[in-house]
């Protein structure tokens, strides 16, 4: 098969229904193999395009919705690293986890989730509040930053995935207070010193609408990629009330 739709047990549980998730070259092999899928609604799955979907010829069911553009960048600690982090960031504590969850709660407003009309906000909250909670006390192989200030209050806060091969930032949020001030900046700094230090690759994705794309390119990442994500979002009357 020519496409791989996989089970998203995480959202699954989160959305209370079924979930999937998939990468495809064209709206034509999305249609032609997902037929073989049991769709029982509600169902829910993320397609990570390759081409862009509008421009190709061929009808799009109305379930279908284009959520936004993504960059997907990387860094190599090979290309030469000039730039030295100058602000306090340390690895989170277990009594950090109030403060870092009530940032998430008023970041992420571009999240694919946040940008989806049809899943309300609280549900796009939930999921953004559940995957950070998730990185920060299940994942062990992820390891969360958080940027303070000389009084200790935390401004802000990145997490990353360490995998065999690469790093990957997973998420990064800064708190309405400390905004346009640096603190994402000295946070994907910390992320390269990282990098740096046990000879791994960083790998990040973002909106191709996020500012922090002149930010990653200031730092020396360059686009490897560009997908467009869509959304196949099928309720039944119950959860269109729920979600």
């Amino acid at each position: 098969m020519g496409l791989s739709v996989s089970k998203d047990l995480w959202l699954s549980e989160i959305m209370g229904f079924d979930c999937h998730k998939c990468e495809v070259q064209s709206i034509e092999s999305y249609l032609k193999e997902v037929s073989l899928l049991e769709r029982i609604k509600p169902f829910f799955i993320t397609i990570r395009a390759l081409g862009d979907f509008s421009l190709q010829r061929h009808s799009i069911p109305t379930e279908l919705n284009f959520i936004q553009q993504m960059y997907h960048y990387g860094w190599s600690a090979n290309k030469g690293w000039l730039n030295r982090n100058k602000s306090t960031i340390r690895e989170h504590k277990t009594s950090d986890i109030p403060e870092i969850l009530k940032i998430a709660k008023g970041a992420f407003v571009l999240s694919r989730f946040h940008q989806d009309p049809r899943i309300k906000q609280a549900v796009a909250d939930r999921i953004k509040s559940e995957w950070i909670l998730s990185n920060l006390t299940k994942r062990d192989n992820a390891v969360t930053f958080v940027s303070i200030t000389p009084a200790g209050k935390i401004r802000g806060f990145t997490s990353i995935l360490i995998e065999s091969d690469q790093i990957n930032i997973d998420l990064i949020a800064v708190g309405e207070d400390y905004r346009r001030m640096g603190v994402a900046r000295s946070l994907i700094l910390k992320c390269q010193e990282l990098s740096t230090s046990i000879g791994k690759p960083i790998l990040v994705g973002t909106q191709a609408t996020n500012p922090a794309t002149e930010i990653y390119k200031n730092l020396g990442f360059s686009i490897q990629r560009v997908t467009y994500v869509w959304h196949d979002l099928n309720l039944d009357k119950q959860h269109k009330e729920n979600n």
